[in-house]
């Protein structure tokens, strides 16, 4: 569940079908009635899952810094930067400390960070 609320299919899709197949063995030898086997195997499947969630946090936390780093360069790309109250000194400065976070796998942090830099950044970019 938790590994579907993190859109694992997005970011680890294979982790997320091995996970997803192993969950449907194991209730079919639940429905075979094979509860020793279910028991002894649920604990590999609940490490598998464990994987799966810190590898979606991780993927989405570098899509998230990349996407953002991507948004600051086109701005400055097309001259926004006087625009911008403060420029995107503040943005980058930002976006280096969610990478910093990144490389502590603090991935919530990075995730707070970038939203609010990119609520910032849609607020301040010229509107077309």
């Amino acid at each position: 569940m938790a590994g579907k609320e993190l859109r694992a299919e997005c970011f680890v899709p294979d982790r997320r079908k091995v996970c997803n197949d192993d969950f449907a063995k194991l209730k079919g030898n639940f429905g075979r009635k094979e509860y020793n086997f279910v028991l002894a195997a649920s604990s590999l499947l609940d490490k598998q899952v464990d994987v799966l969630v810190y590898q979606t946090r991780r993927e989405s936390a570098r899509w998230q810094c990349n996407r953002l780093a991507t948004k600051i360069a086109e701005l400055r790309s097309k001259g926004s930067e006087p625009n911008l109250p403060g420029g995107l000194a503040r943005f980058e400065k930002a976006l280096a400390e969610a990478n910093d976070c990144l490389q502590k796998e603090a991935y919530e942090d990075v995730l707070s960070i970038c939203k609010i830099i990119d609520i910032e950044l849609d607020a301040a970019a010229p509107k077309k």
